[in-house]
């Protein structure tokens, strides 16, 4: 019995998912994926109810908050209707823990341990789902480790990592300038470079910028991203290129550190009013491909967010959060343009 993943909501509310399938907390019967509120009672408003696909969740190995609320979970699930199958599958579900009927849940299968499984999950700009873990199958398709899934749920047959992957992925992020970083136990198939840590771009193909940057001796299983780039790795690692690295270690390379938008893109990016109270505006560059908007607190961590769908000028609600000093972050297509802001 055990709590392995966690996500925090920005009401301070604590989603929590992992090995308790018959109690709850507070010793009630549930599911292994429940809401706390920030004094860490139990959520009564949020259950995870068994998903038509998928049946009931019993455990969980992978988390993930969307922005709009809503959860995506990935663990072994019961075939609820009596025949006791056992499936591994990746849902999501509203912000009450009720089946997102728009969400086509997808099984992985064809994993090198005993049960298949998914790790790790993040999620890209235009909403669509990065998933890595112990799998050679997701949805019925030949995706080895590592697959993208659609908004909707179904796998996205226009993202074919190359080359694939031999071994496990435990972890991934999205990167600001939208490359996906890769950690776990694996050797990308033909390849020397790579072993359990790389890079690719958001299309899946292989990033030379990443190439040898940095080769750890064993398994990454956790893998974060500070403000500047720099990539904090951890794991069952001794050494990083040879030198001697105890289970955590921090790359900062110029090539990983943060790629900044052209500085004309930044001259056209502007926010205000500083310091913010109610909200803050925000006027991106229309001409650059704006994606994302994120807040970070002092601590480098997202409290707000949201996906750019054009260039219109856009506010961020700053009334809800502790004063002090934040980092606006716009990215575009070519990188990524930051503002500090103060908040009171």
């Amino acid at each position: 019995v055990y709590i392995s993943k966690l996500a925090l909501q920005p009401d301070g509310k604590v989603l929590a998912g992992g090995n308790f399938p018959n109690y709850q907390p507070n010793g009630s019967t549930g599911t292994p994926l429940v809401r706390l509120t920030s004094a860490g009672a139990l959520d009564p408003t949020f259950t995870a109810a068994p998903t038509a696909t998928a049946g009931r969740l019993v455990s969980v190995s992978a988390l993930l908050l969307q922005p709009d609320g809503r959860v995506v979970a990935a663990g072994i699930h019961v075939d609820f209707t009596g025949s006791g199958a056992t499936n591994y599958y990746v849902a999501r579900y509203e912000s009450t823990g009720a089946q997102d009927a728009s969400f086509t849940p997808q099984a992985a299968t064809g994993g090198v341990s005993y049960y298949s499984s998914i790790f790790a999950l993040d999620r890209q700009a235009d909403g669509k789902l990065l998933v890595g873990g112990d799998f050679t199958q997701l949805g019925g398709i030949t995706r080895p480790g590592f697959a993208r899934l659609t908004t909707t749920g179904g796998l996205d047959a226009t993202f074919v990592p190359s080359p694939q992957f031999s071994g496990i992925v435990d972890a991934l992020v999205v990167q600001p300038n939208g490359r996906v970083l890769l950690g776990g136990h694996f050797t990308p198939a033909g390849s020397s470079a790579g072993a359990n840590l790389t890079r690719v771009l958001a299309n899946g193909q292989p990033d030379a910028s990443f190439a040898s940057t940095a080769t750890p001796n064993n398994s990454v299983y956790a893998l974060l991203v500070q403000p500047d780039g720099a990539i904090v790795l951890a794991g069952d690692l001794t050494l990083l290129n040879n030198q001697p690295k105890l289970a955590i270690a921090r790359i900062t390379a110029p090539n990983v550190l943060a790629v900044a938008a052209p500085a004309a893109t930044a001259a056209r990016t502007s926010a205000w009013p500083v310091p913010a109270r109610e909200v803050l505006h925000v006027a991106p560059d229309p001409g650059a491909q704006p994606q994302l908007a994120e807040l970070l607190d002092a601590l480098g961590r997202p409290v707000l967010r949201q996906v750019l769908t054009g260039g219109a000028e856009f506010t961020l609600p700053t009334a809800g959060l502790p004063a002090g000093l934040y980092l606006l972050r716009v990215t575009y297509a070519a990188g990524a343009v930051t503002r500090q802001v103060v908040v009171e």
